[in-house]
């Protein structure tokens, strides 16, 4: 039996982006890029046919008010391929020192009000929240248009790969976070 929910769609989408980016950062040898981007292109493509019908619409657990006040702003954290980079970056206004922090990776549908959102529900429990912006400041709207967006990412892993480094030493450096996790 397979079922396929938004919500579903999203992740798996987050996932393969993620596994493009973290077997970037594993790799000590070149090996077959041709044959890595031809599978990641098949897998975008694949995503596509499966989630032909998902709408860009907030899950419902973004429509729900964090608990705990938080503040939130656009905040540039990296600079790739000589563009800056904007992401979406949240904690708990009562926050005194360095909390833990997690870089959200957004869904095939870019960094947009649900994963902003998300991200603020996040930082209300205590988090230091970074939501990473690897379309260049796109959002789609259509799943025609996500998948047009997903494959100019896998299509240029060095920058993604750039991006979600320089991410990684925003919260460690900058924001003076502990220990980071990253979620998508």
């Amino acid at each position: 039996m397979s079922y396929c929910t938004p919500g579903r769609g999203l992740m798996l989408a987050v996932q393969t982006l993620t596994l493009c980016v973290v077997a970037a950062c594993g790799r000590t040898d070149t090996g077959p890029v041709e044959e890595q981007q031809a599978a990641a292109v098949e897998n975008v493509e694949a995503m596509a046919r499966e989630h032909a019908d998902d709408t860009a619409e907030p899950s419902e657990a973004a429509l729900v008010e964090p608990q705990r006040e938080i503040t939130a702003e656009r905040l540039a954290y990296a600079e790739v391929d000589d563009e800056v980079v904007y992401g979406h970056f949240a904690f708990p206004s009562d926050m005194i020192e360095p909390l833990p922090a997690v870089i959200m990776i957004h869904e095939w549908w870019g960094l947009n009000d649900n994963i902003r959102a998300m991200a603020e529900r996040l930082a209300a429990e205590g988090y230091i929240v970074l939501a990473v912006d690897l379309f260049g400041g796109e959002a789609a709207t259509s799943p025609e248009v996500a998948r047009q967006l997903m494959l100019r990412a896998v299509e240029n892993r060095d920058s993604v790969t750039s991006n979600i480094e320089q991410a990684y030493r925003f919260v460690k450096e900058t924001a003076g976070a502990p220990r980071i996790a990253s979620l998508g």
